[in-house]
């Protein structure tokens, strides 16, 4: 890359930030790398917990939904998970923190995960009818997740994966 030129894509998503995350509610999302920046994301109500139905669209459930790991609209690398109709969405974006002090700041992939905070943020897409969408009621109330290591064999034994 050229001095002083802005790259466009970011780095590849960190593995360490694949596995299993929980928010203080106990909703679980997992993460499953495909390639650099291409994913698959879960989430679920609990370790042990069905996946969350999804009625219309192209997906049934909240079981393996496609995401990106990419830049959003200021630069800030973003993993965008789609949820509904792909580019209409509703669309699931996830930003990862990590907190110095009192401040946060974006992850940086040489971070401990333990300090990271993915925070999630839902895009209703272009589409009017997506503002009262029933298919993200489950995505409420949106709250933090942080890594849950110690209980990811847990979730993967009880999920097949």
């Amino acid at each position: 890359m050229e001095p002083g030129r802005a790259t466009h894509t970011p780095p590849p998503f960190p593995s360490e930030w694949c596995g299993l995350w929980k928010d203080p509610g106990g909703r679980v999302m997992f993460i499953h790398r495909l390639g650099e920046r291409q994913l698959e994301v879960s989430f679920a109500a609990g370790i042990q917990s069905a996946f969350f139905p999804l009625i219309s669209g192209p997906f049934h459930s909240t079981r393996r939904l496609p995401g990106v790991y990419q830049l959003d609209n200021y630069g800030t690398p973003v993993l965008q998970i789609e949820i509904g109709e792909p580019y209409s969405g509703p669309r699931y974006d996830i930003h990862f923190l990590y907190g110095e002090g009192d401040r946060l700041r974006t992850a940086e992939s040489w971070d401990l995960a333990s300090g990271v905070i993915a925070r999630p943020k839902l895009a209703l897409g272009w589409r009017a009818e997506n503002e009262d969408n029933s298919e993200t009621s489950w995505a409420y109330p949106l709250s933090n997740y942080w890594k849950a290591e110690e209980e990811e064999m847990r979730f993967k034994a009880f999920h097949g994966w």
